[in-house]
């Protein structure tokens, strides 16, 4: 008999589920694309950057009104792998969690719905 071990889901899938969980519960939720790309045309290399804020998080919005409407970010990672960041990309995602935190939101790393409720459970939040 041959035993599989389940993988842990891809950031992506994480990224899926969360945002539909958020917007089910009336959040407005977006994802954000901010890796750079390079691509070649002719003899010239072009860089193309989705974003121009560094270390901006996968996830930002609003949790609705009865909530206060509160700014949030959550920068989501594959179970277990928040380790695997580079150590300049990690300190730009901390410092843009940080500042949002700073400025009143809600923001941290995450890996699931339940970590995202743990989130807003010591904010005395739930959706």
């Amino acid at each position: 008999m041959v035993v599989r071990l389940k993988k842990a889901p891809l950031e992506k899938d994480n990224q899926k589920v969360i945002l539909a969980w958020l917007r089910v519960r009336g959040c407005l939720a977006i994802r954000v694309n901010s890796g750079k790309h390079f691509y070649e045309s002719g003899n010239r290399r072009y860089l193309f950057q989705a974003t121009d804020t560094v270390g901006v998080s996968d996830i930002v919005g609003m949790l609705p009104r009865r909530l206060g409407g509160l700014f949030f970010a959550f920068e989501v990672k594959r179970d277990g792998k928040l380790d695997k960041t580079t150590p300049l990309r990690r300190a730009a995602q901390e410092s843009f969690l940080k500042r949002v935190r700073d400025e009143g939101g809600v923001a941290a790393f995450v890996t699931s719905i339940e970590d995202v409720q743990a989130v807003l459970a010591e904010r005395g939040l739930s959706l």
